[in-house]
């Protein structure tokens, strides 16, 4: 209910005066009662969309199941006017997505790598949320985007930030599957940049370097994404000089990558290859602040 406050009429709820049952009876008074109880009942079967991914499109699911364990629940007022917007057709099917895939990317370059705290974008986020409800036009998301883009963590920080990222199914201080889907999350966004345009349900992490070799291996710059098929059949538990050749033949750029710039296999730089994988998101990132066409060619 303080989201749905939140959205309709940008207003923050507690427990005490200002709780939401008080707010939407003050803003509804003099109004048509079946008119609020019809969007009580919308909004509702939104937010089920983003709490339980019924009658979601696959794209909702992947941003909705990466948020909801993370507790990232800001959002949520924002993307209920989304929807809503959607529904009465002010707002493309595409635009819609891609604006929840940019949710999904800000949120790991921001929280995932750039560890910062959701209340330094907490007013931008719901000051927005009321506008795209109730005073939706083509260039609100726009600026929306331009002003979270802005409060992103300096190039430094981002740096130092994923260089400190690891992932290990062997090694007990990195396996948790928080820290798999994280990883997993960041390598589909530089793939997607590098140009892969498919699906990655047929992929798992690839550690370059055997990650039953040494607790080290866990670290990012050792990390991408392979097919099961490459990395379960020809690569499994081999060092690098022997399954780099099974490298060329995966659709993914890392994978090719690493078999075009390292064909002997040689023993690869960590802190190098994490630099590289922060300059691509990085690059991103500055990519999309600069750009200034309208929103329907983001």
């Amino acid at each position: 209910m303080k989201h749905y406050v939140m959205h309709k009429y940008g207003e923050k709820t507690d427990k005490n005066e200002k709780r939401p049952y008080k707010i939407i009876a003050k803003s509804e008074k003099n109004k048509s009662k079946l008119t609020l109880i019809d969007d009580l009942v919308l909004k509702a079967s939104y937010y089920r969309k983003m709490t339980h991914y019924g009658e979601c499109s696959a794209l909702e699911k992947k941003v909705f199941s990466f948020f909801k364990p993370r507790r990232q629940q800001q959002f949520r007022p924002l993307v209920l006017g989304m929807m809503h917007q959607k529904d009465l057709e002010n707002l493309p099917q595409e635009e819609y997505n891609r604006y929840l895939e940019f949710l999904y990317e800000f949120f790991i370059c921001y929280h995932v790598i750039g560890r910062q705290t959701s209340n330094k974008i907490e007013d931008i986020v719901y000051g927005y949320s009321v506008k795209i409800e109730n005073q939706f036009n083509d260039q609100l998301l726009r600026k929306f985007r331009r002003s979270m883009l802005d409060r992103m963590p300096s190039r430094e920080y981002f740096y130092n930030s994923i260089k400190n990222i690891r992932y290990s199914s062997c090694w007990k201080a990195y396996a948790d599957i928080k820290s798999r889907e994280n990883v997993r999350a960041i390598f589909e966004i530089i793939e997607r940049e590098c140009g892969y345009e498919g699906e990655f349900a047929d992929f798992n992490i690839e550690h370059c370097m055997p990650d039953s070799q040494s607790i080290e291996n866990a670290h990012i710059g050792n990390l991408m994404l392979l097919e099961k098929s490459i990395n379960h059949d020809q690569c499994k538990d081999k060092p690098l000089n022997q399954k780099v050749q099974y490298y060329q033949h995966s659709a993914l750029h890392l994978p090719k990558k690493m078999a075009r710039d390292n064909p002997n296999g040689n023993d690869i730089s960590f802190e190098d290859r994490s630099e590289w994988i922060a300059d691509t998101l990085y690059s991103y990132i500055t990519t999309i602040q600069d750009l200034e066409v309208p929103a329907s060619l983001f």
